[in-house]
């Protein structure tokens, strides 16, 4: 729940220069009031007095809203406005540059006299709003445990999401769409169920009609205003095929709406068809939702429970204990409760309106995550399957379930999601943004002997392996002109292949940081401004600090603030360079381009073929063979 600041309006008075001057001289008074433990705009309403009710409309006790009237005097001054509110010993709380006027506190008697006077043109109260959400006093007894686990059962159901927009799939015996508990909110649906004892819209055995109240019943529903579709895909007798399933799941990815979210409160076996469909859902960006099973197993050897690519609910008790029946293990990702849950009963259609039913099973936790999923779709209608997966681990409460027997120790809870309308936010760091890289790089050539190549004496490439038989017959042609030296890569020859390329891609992540030590002209830091990004972000400008730095520059909130610390610069050596030594010759007259020819003739005569004046081999003179000049 939300209360809005009562505003005080002027009605159009002289010159926006005026207004300025105006508007400024309040704005002081207002930070200056803050400064004392009173409210810039929405800041710390709540722990003021208690609201009340006129009319059947809640108002804030002694806050009101003053306008004032279009025949200011044009000679009326900013500091005659300041003047006149401290006639009246009135201080503003909140002043609005989108319209005229500011809200205060105010006495009986202060009311009076600002009611009297001709420069007033009302006094009206401070009215409470309230943001789009779920309020229920006395919920069942799931819904109260996941508004808020961390904080007990209170006997309410709160939470600033409603699931608006939201299209819920639900793979299932049927939906009793003249329920009262949908209000109407039904779409198109579709049976594959194979039974023909009635469509989509209709439910003969109830399981259907229970699990949609959980997921979007108005008194019993996660998410109250999320539209419902009916997946026929089991019979009367809450049995079906898996060829059924798959063809409901087909229908739902030819013809959702989107934002969707799909919820199977059923199992069997584990079926490639299922898994593969369950995928293809998930790459369209449906989440699906399903009950991990009722058998006290591993719930990996089901499906779709044990599906990875589906969110696998588990049931627990309200003891917060995994109950003995439900399903475990790797595959389960989420726990919710799902004993002794009461729900829509179905038969709307045979004259019974309005009947409840309490069903106990993994089926029943499931469409209290489909219904939190719907919620995280509600103020978030672009994320993947895998974005609302992750905003429901995020908001999760860890391990507080006894006895998961291997599954992930979450519980479901919708008070609050990561990056949605219902969270408050700090200073320190954003999510990361991506940063793409690309590396190129070149692989050396590849030498091959020429194939079927003989020398002059009949030996192929392969003879030459050997050390020194390039040097004993290396440079002798064969009878096509060809020599070892040319044709074989062990004496320098060979065929050389096309260098080749290789060019990867890496990802790595700047994660962004508000400027340390920000404030802006009213002592503000970035964690105020994430309290509501939107409002407050928009107006940052205006409220630089005497450094001109405003939340806009500092706070990553408001697309301001800068990277981490960087990382200190690694540096590589420059690998060093050998010349050979000019003019060198050997006994015979071979310089260090004979020696390069192949390796093996640095082994055998690099040392024993010196020069026969200087004594200098190629050992030292020739770089191919450690020898050279270094630099």
């Amino acid at each position: 729940m939300l209360r809005l600041a009562l505003l005080v309006v002027f009605l159009p008075m002289v010159g926006s220069e005026f207004f300025g001057r105006v508007l400024r001289e309040l704005n002081s008074l207002v930070r200056a009031a803050a400064g004392a433990g009173q409210d810039r705009d929405l800041r710390r309403l709540q722990g003021k007095s208690s609201p009340t009710y006129v009319g059947g409309i809640t108002v804030i006790p002694g806050e009101y809203i003053v306008t004032l009237t279009s025949k200011v005097p044009d000679g009326f001054s900013a500091r005659g406005v300041v003047g006149i509110l401290n006639d009246f010993g009135v201080t503003p709380m909140t002043v609005f540059t989108s319209v005229n006027g500011f809200h205060a506190k105010l006495d009986d008697a202060q009311v009076t006299r600002l009611m009297a006077d001709p420069e007033v043109e009302v006094v009206e109260p401070n009215y409470v709003e309230y943001v789009t959400g779920v309020s229920q006093q006395d919920p069942v007894w799931g819904l109260d445990r996941i508004d808020d686990p961390s904080a007990g059962d209170d006997d309410w159901y709160n939470t600033p999401y409603d699931g608006a927009g939201v299209h819920v799939y639900v793979l299932d015996t049927g939906v009793d769409y003249l329920h009262p508990e949908f209000e109407g909110r039904t779409g198109s649906g579709y049976d594959s169920s194979g039974d023909y004892s009635g469509d989509y819209d209709d439910d003969c055995h109830g399981h259907g009609t229970h699990c949609a109240g959980t997921v979007a019943g108005k008194l019993y529903g996660v998410a109250k205003k999320a539209t419902i579709h009916s997946v026929k895909v089991l019979t009367c007798s809450g049995s079906g095929s898996s060829a059924g399933v798959v063809a409901g799941m087909d229908w739902v990815s030819n013809n959702a709406e989107k934002p969707a979210v799909v919820s199977m409160s059923l199992g069997g076996g584990k079926s490639t068809a299922k898994r593969i469909a369950i995928e293809n859902l998930v790459a369209k960006g449906i989440p699906v939702v399903a009950a991990a099973g009722n058998d006290g197993q591993d719930a990996n050897n089901y499906s779709p429970g044990g599906e990875p690519a589906a969110i696998s609910v588990a049931a627990m008790t309200d003891a917060n204990s995994r109950i003995y029946w439900s399903n475990w293990g790797s595959e389960v990702d989420i726990f919710a409760p799902g004993v002794g849950i009461k729900s829509a009963g179905h038969d709307s259609q045979r004259g019974q309106q309005g009947k409840t039913k309490t069903m106990s099973g993994t089926s029943m936790a499931c469409p209290h995550v489909a219904g939190g999923a719907a919620l995280v779709l509600g103020e978030n209608p672009n994320y993947t399957a895998d974005q609302v997966r992750q905003a429901l681990y995020d908001a999760s409460v860890k391990g507080v379930v006894a006895d998961p027997k291997g599954s992930a120790n979450r519980l479901l809870n919708v008070k609050s999601f990561p990056g949605g309308g219902g969270g408050g936010g700090g200073g320190g760091s954003t999510t990361p943004t991506p940063t793409t890289t690309t590396t190129t790089t070149t692989a050396p050539p590849v030498c091959t002997d020429f194939p079927n190549y003989l020398d002059f004496y009949g030996d192929p490439c392969s003879w030459y392996q050997t050390p020194q038989h390039c040097g004993w017959g290396g440079d002798r042609p064969n009878s096509d002109g060809m020599a070892p030296i040319q044709a074989c890569c062990m004496c320098g020859g060979g065929n050389i292949a096309t260098t080749t390329t290789t060019t990867t891609t890496t990802t790595t992540t700047t994660v962004c940081r508000d400027t340390p030590g920000f404030a802006d002209e009213y002592g503000d830091d970035c964690s105020w401004y994430a309290t509501q990004p939107t409002k407050f972000c928009d107006a940052a400008p205006s409220w630089a600090n005497a450094q001109g730095v405003s939340a806009a520059d500092a706070c990553c909130v408001c697309s301001g603030g800068g990277g981490g610390a960087p990382p200190a610069p690694t540096t590589t050596p420059a690998p060093p360079t050998c010349s050979d030594i000019g003019g060198f010759a050997d006994k015979y007259g071979d310089g260090c381009s004979w020696y390069e020819k192949g390796p093996v003739l640095c082994g055998s005569y690099a040392q024993e073929f010196t020069n026969t004046d200087t004594g200098i081999s190629a050992a030292t003179a020739c770089c191919t063979c450690g020898g050279g000049v270094q630099s």
